[in-house]
């Protein structure tokens, strides 16, 4: 399994000069693995991207539902499933904790 943050998964949607190695590295992953707030970062750079005129006008959006599909079809876990699977037992996990 490999951890994948959002910038190695803009790679795979948005040509960049190294986005050719992730996407092979991609491939190769047997499991991958992201935090759950990844698929919002990666959103606002899809939408900033736009902005600044890298991608056209509507493609932010249509690249987000490609994105949503693939977490949806892939083997991809969010990080507070992963991480919760081995801690919740004895820790509990919530929004602000103290």
């Amino acid at each position: 399994m490999s951890y994948w943050d959002s910038s190695a998964l803009v790679k795979l949607y948005v040509q960049e000069l190294d986005s050719a190695e992730f996407r092979e590295l991609a491939v190769k992953a047997s499991r991958v693995s992201t935090g759950s707030l990844t698929r919002h970062e990666v959103r606002t750079v899809f939408r900033r991207r736009e902005a600044e005129g890298v991608l056209a006008s509507g493609e932010a959006a249509a690249l987000y539902d490609e994105l949503t599909a693939d977490i949806a079809v892939a083997d991809i876990v969010s990080e507070r499933s992963f991480l919760g699977s081995s801690i919740q037992p004895t820790h509990h996990l919530g929004a602000f904790d103290r």
